[in-house]
């Protein structure tokens, strides 16, 4: 083809797309256009590229371009065209309710319902909002739940589905969460009498009972009444049945059976009985009948047996469903009693239907709040007729109690931190009624950003090469678009204003310790990366080895020192080699200096004859010098004699110098230790600038010879016979 028009073979909403229009002619090529469904959306004259920007789904379409070729034989005009078929990450949200009405008291749950494209892989977050304000942020979850419901959550609801930089919102739905209505029975049983009066009560929410109209109904049929209570007086057996009630603003309440006998006893219980309640059972009598002793039984077990109070107080436990009877018994004594016998099913139940703790505005990020709360479905009854304000909550992370018990039904992190990560448990505790506690839910603290980690290539790094450092971290994705300042820092001080620097030639000044330090705009919170030791070094050029001494012929007991030098090198590190092998920095007769780039040998010995050579390195290479051999030859010492003291070799000594030199004085016999020395016939005297006497005078010792030392040495010995009289002896 003479031209064609290139574009990604994979297109999803969100990325970005440049179109080329490419040409193989040779020739110049002018005149570049665009189009979209055959309109002109771009001309680019000799451009090539037009870049679409981030495309959406409106961005699909047949697109062309044109170009005129100009070639020696004239000019022509070519076209090319492609189909854009952009993908959806994911449709448009649409949120949907659980149930329809919301009452009060229910579980209210939202579902943002969206569909992943055919080949879109896109990890979806949701946000909730009312009102326009956010109720549930970044949410894996596509749920948002309430529990219970309440009045004050009815509002305009939206969700938002996100994948990177692609949102998507719902329409907007309305919830009206309607108030509750309760039926309650006065006096507060499910059974009276004929000819007894019985009281309705229609409960609603105490901020709903203004300008309220009424509306009760028997059995589903609507009854004749409009106030919130009304009384049947004189009951009949036609009033028994189901009574239901509701307000303008409320739902209808559940149905509450209300049974009127014509017998003479009845057992009489609450209509609402939960686990914990008084319970209070009545053996009710029609008024005029003699039957005084009352008996009470669970199912056949005998519980009180017979007694003048007609009442029995019980304590309302789940393992109570049971059928409850009683008996009046006519004060006889005979097998043959008369008596009445009535019955009723008592049913307890749970008046906490579920208790859940939740995040509130997740997630939970350091420095930022953190706010968990314990959500309890209470049953409807329950919570009109007893009053909420005796619930007490208490929180505990990992087992441990963090909140004591109270009215808050919350628990607040005013400043989250790492630490505050664990599982988290509430207790909802209604006294007498016992203690419900929720599911564990895992927090996972999340850092604004990461600890940040300074990278280089090297941290050893040759003269005059570059140097890279770059200072990475990674921030919260929830924080993205939240302003972050980098540093890069040597020494202590602040080397870079940005998190990357460049050194074209490294240079020994940029030795040194750098780390970076990363900080929120607000320096809430500052982190820093570990120390990195930067070495900048010089190869090793041309190791030597050298010693002051001229004459590699050395005595006994004299001293030598080597140096080894190079002409470039840094961070040096020395070795010193005898007879090629490395020689002990521990031996004590080896003295290293300067960082061991001096070997001394303070008295040499004849076992320290041969070569000598010095190994430089540092990070980066190694260096050895050329060899130095030296021989040491035994110096000249006292040799035994009889009858006196002998010098040996009988020749003159010549010495260079500040060389050293050592005399001992040796007795071929007897004893004595008071010893001295002659020198050209005059006695000397210790000086330690110039001779050194040891063990006691026995050893002369020259530490450096001058012209001063030539000439004849004698030694001798004192020794007291006895007071008054010395023995003198010379060598």
């Amino acid at each position: 083809e003479d031209l064609i028009l290139q574009m990604p073979p994979n297109i999803h909403e969100g990325d970005e797309v440049t179109l080329r229009c490419n040409t193989w002619h040779s020739g110049s090529a002018v005149n570049t256009t665009f189009y979209k469904d055959d309109k002109m959306i771009k001309f680019l004259g000799s451009g090539t590229d037009l870049n679409l920007g981030k495309v959406y789904k409106n961005t699909s379409g047949k697109y062309k371009c044109t170009r005129v070729i100009n070639t020696d034989s004239g000019s022509k005009t070519f076209a090319a065209e492609g189909y854009i078929l952009v993908t959806e990450l994911f449709t448009s949200p649409e949120i949907r309710l659980n149930q329809h009405p919301v009452v009060e008291g229910a579980t209210m749950t939202m579902t943002c319902h969206t569909t992943r494209g055919l080949l879109s892989y896109a990890n979806l977050e949701f946000d909730f909002y009312k009102d326009g304000k956010i109720v549930q942020r970044f949410g894996k979850s596509n749920k948002y739940k309430l529990l219970p419901a309440m009045l004050e959550d009815s509002g305009s609801y939206t969700c938002e589905v996100s994948s990177g930089t692609m949102k998507k919102i719902s329409k907007a739905i309305d919830v009206n969460v309607q108030g509750l209505a309760v039926v309650s029975f006065t006096p507060n049983f499910v059974k009276i009498l004929t000819t007894e009066n019985m009281t309705l009560t229609c409960n609603v929410d105490p901020k709903l009972r203004d300008k309220q109209e009424y509306f009760w109904y028997k059995d589903g049929i609507r009854m004749d009444r409009t106030r919130q209570s009304f009384t049947i007086q004189d009951a009949g057996v036609s009033d028994s049945g189901y009574y239901q009630c509701r307000s303008t603003n409320t739902h209808m309440s559940e149905p509450l059976r209300l049974d009127v006998s014509n017998g003479d006893l009845i057992l009489q219980s609450p209509p609402y009985i939960y686990f914990g309640d008084n319970l209070l059972l009545d053996c009710h009598m029609r008024q005029g009948l003699p039957l005084l002793l009352t008996e009470f039984y669970d199912n056949q077990n005998l519980i009180r047996y017979r007694s003048q109070v007609s009442t029995l107080q019980l304590t309302a436990k789940p393992q109570m469903k049971s059928t409850y009877k009683c008996r009046k018994i006519l004060p006889v004594n005979s097998l043959s009693d008369p008596s009445y016998m009535a019955e009723i099913f008592i049913y307890p139940t749970d008046p906490f239907q579920h208790v859940e703790i939740k995040m509130l505005k997740p997630p939970a990020i350091t420095h930022f709040p953190l706010t968990l709360s314990c959500n309890v479905e209470v049953d409807p009854g329950f919570n009109l007729l007893h009053d909420r304000r005796n619930l007490e909550f208490a929180f505990f992370k990992d087992g441990n109690q963090v909140q004591d018990y109270g009215t808050s039904s919350t628990y607040q992190i005013t400043k989250a931190a790492v630490k505050d990560s664990g599982n988290y448990t509430c207790y909802v505790n209604y006294l007498p009624k016992g203690m419900r506690n929720s599911e564990q839910l895992e927090v996972i603290v999340e850092e604004i950003f990461s600890t940040p980690v300074l990278i280089m290539e090297s941290t050893i790094i040759e003269q005059g090469k570059p140097i890279n450092v770059n200072c990475d971290y990674s921030i919260n994705p929830h924080m993205e678009g939240g302003i972050f300042l980098a540093y890069i820092i040597k020494n202590g001080q602040h080397y870079s204003e940005n998190s990357s620097f460049h050194i074209a030639s490294a240079q020994q000044s940029d030795t040194g310790e750098y780390w970076c330090e990363v900080s929120d705009h607000f320096k809430t919170e500052v982190k820093t990366s570990s120390i990195v030791h930067v070495l900048v070094e010089e190869k090793v050029l041309d190791a030597k080895i050298s010693t002051v001494q001229q004459d590699p012929d050395m005595w006994i007991g004299s001293n030598i020192t080597f140096t080894c030098s190079i002409r470039e090198g840094t961070s040096l590190s020395f070795t010193w080699l005898h007879n090629g092998k490395e020689i002990d920095k521990n031996c004590e007769s080896y003295n290293l200096r300067e960082h061991g780039r001096v070997l001394f040998i303070g008295a040499l010995q004849q076992e320290h004859s041969g070569v000598y050579r010095c190994n430089v390195s540092n990070h980066l290479s190694s260096g050895m010098s050329d060899e130095l051999k030296i021989r040491v030859r035994e110096n000249f010492s006292v040799t035994e004699w009889a009858g006196g003291f002998f010098l040996s070799p009988n020749k003159d000594i010549i010495l260079m110098p500040d060389d050293s030199i050592t005399l001992t004085c040796s007795l071929t016999q007897g004893n004595g230790s008071n010893f001295f020395w002659i020198h050209n016939d005059r006695n000397l005297k210790q000086d330690t600038s110039t001779y050194e006497f040891r063990e006691g005078g026995k050893v002369l010792h020259i530490k450096s010879a001058q012209p001063d030392h030539e000439g004849s040495y004698q030694c001798g010995v004192k020794k007291e016979i006895h007071p008054g009289r010395t023995l003198v002896s010379k060598s």
